[in-house]
């Protein structure tokens, strides 16, 4: 099968500039109406990585959270923000991550709703996933009728690159993510069958990603800002990151 990805420029995390950019990058992929309907509840994946001032790049800008969480309101569905930082996160810290990420300002400016994944989580039976037939997911993944993650574009110590796939290690809960880090052992090989089973099992819909300014060295939190001046945006997350990756 052949998928499309759709690259467009933007120089700025300028609002008006990333809803720009945002929705030029969908319209070759059909436009939002293509992946998200009328009374859909939408789950936007976000990197919530910890608590990181903005100008370091490590975690999706909320301009860029915003843009779609307002393109998702337009389209008559309900948008859900959330993640599971590694470590696991209490809810006075998980509010204290959404404001210092910028989130919490996107949510009080929408009105959308948010979820920390640790709040709840299930074990699921893939019977697409190729190495890690069950998997402690957070249940707001299961219960979404449409996913759209929304990575940042970063440089990684132990993937070398992390963006639309390795995104969705934040469906594993805080705690949960450590017993998996000790079962891979750091064999990255066997870590990237955990990532690609995760994304076998619950695909993003869509996946637009935040390479307006992005970040080499020492990733995922020890690295330099590059401005890139990009959004990247696929309904496949491998097309992306292959794309994102040459």
């Amino acid at each position: 099968m052949t998928y499309k990805v759709s690259i467009t420029e933007c120089d700025s995390y300028d609002l008006e500039k990333v809803r720009t950019g945002v929705s030029v990058s969908l319209e070759p992929l059909g436009g939002l109406q293509h992946f998200v309907h009328t009374g859909d509840r939408v789950l936007l994946k976000v990197n919530m990585l910890g608590a990181h001032h903005l100008d370091a790049a490590i975690t999706t800008h909320p301009a860029m959270v915003q843009a779609i969480v307002e393109l998702i309101q337009d389209r008559g569905a309900t948008p859900v923000v959330g993640d599971a930082p590694g470590g696991g996160c209490g809810a006075a810290t998980y509010r204290s991550l959404l404001r210092t990420t910028g989130i919490q300002q996107v949510i009080d400016a929408t009105g959308c709703e948010s979820v920390r994944f640790d709040d709840d989580k299930v074990e699921v039976v893939s019977h697409k996933a190729r190495t890690f037939k069950k998997l402690w997911i957070c249940k707001a993944v299961t219960e979404a009728d449409a996913i759209i993650g929304v990575p940042k574009l970063k440089t990684h110590l132990l993937t070398h690159y992390t963006g639309a796939v390795k995104l969705l290690y934040g469906y594993v809960p805080g705690m949960t993510k450590a017993e998996y880090h000790v079962h891979t052992a750091r064999d990255v090989r066997l870590f990237a069958e955990l990532l690609l089973d995760l994304y076998e099992t619950y695909p993003p819909t869509l996946s637009v990603m935040d390479a307006v300014v992005g970040m080499e060295g020492e990733g995922p939190s020890n690295g330099t800002p590059r401005d890139i001046g990009l959004i990247l945006a696929s309904a496949s997350g491998t097309a992306l990151d292959y794309v994102a990756t040459t």
